[in-house]
């Protein structure tokens, strides 16, 4: 028996809805809320320049051991951290995996 999957990565097959409790960056994971818990979270994909703050919805498409794997809920949720190039205030949007695409559910 072992204590650890040698492959801890699992994808779900719809998403889920949770709220952001401490930002996440590309640099830095963050936390959120989900069924009543408060778990470690970091992007999925997502281009380097995007931030989720306190209080956003996010979706769940999945966790790498016990840190879900996020992706905020719409382009409008997603806030450039530089502030250098007026271009780069337009939303990021999250890169296609080769992998998987998901529908990402809305969160009431």
């Amino acid at each position: 028996m072992t204590l650890f999957e040698a492959n801890s990565y699992k994808m779900f097959p719809c998403p889920l809805c949770a709220t952001v409790t401490s930002a996440v960056s590309p640099e830095m994971a963050g936390r959120v809320f989900f069924k009543g818990t408060y778990w470690p979270a970091r992007f999925y994909t997502l281009s380097p320049q995007s931030l989720v703050q306190p209080g956003q919805s996010v979706n769940i498409v999945g966790r790498d051991g016990i840190t879900l794997l996020i992706l905020p809920r719409s382009n409008r949720q997603v806030v450039s951290q530089s502030t250098n190039n007026p271009s780069s205030n337009l939303p990021n949007s999250p890169t296609r995996s080769p992998h998987r695409e998901f529908v990402l559910a809305n969160c009431n």
